[in-house]
């Protein structure tokens, strides 16, 4: 019986479902941020800084929660100073609780160089990405 109580309450899994929750309520309080920002400058900004300030669009840029003790940290990817497009990478502990792991991978050739080996199995795209913005995409790496 205690055995049965563990497996229904195994403490990784409700610890990882809570750190799921929260990198995607990072992601929703990081894209506004980033909308908001492009409604200002009518562009996306080329890096972002996670885990710093980012006055007046955040009061720090969240990171994942397993990035110092584990590297799991959030990307971002944007093709210049004024770009029309960026990506937000993160990893995901349980995939199967998110409709669309990353919409990269849809299409083909449109993932980053260092996608698998970095752990990345989510993302989320803002701005069109065509043709030309995969052909840039796959030939760089999430920094």
């Amino acid at each position: 019986m205690a055995s049965l109580i563990f497996l229904i309450l195994n403490p990784v899994t409700q610890l990882n479902k809570a750190k799921d929750a929260q990198r995607e309520q990072d992601f929703r309080q990081i894209v506004n941020a980033l909308d908001t920002y492009y409604n200002d400058h009518n562009y996306f900004p080329a890096t972002l800084s996670f885990g710093s300030s980012w006055v007046p669009y955040m009061q720090k840029i969240p990171q994942d929660p397993d990035c110092v003790q584990y590297g799991k940290c959030y990307g971002y990817l944007a093709n210049s100073a004024n770009s029309q497009w960026n990506v937000l990478f993160g990893k995901i502990s349980n995939i199967t609780n998110i409709a669309i792991p990353c919409p990269l991978t849809q299409m083909s050739n449109c993932l980053p160089i260092n996608y698998g080996s970095r752990g990345y199995n989510f993302c989320v795209v803002s701005g069109k990405v065509g043709a030309s913005e995969c052909s840039y995409i796959s030939t760089n790496s999430v920094p």
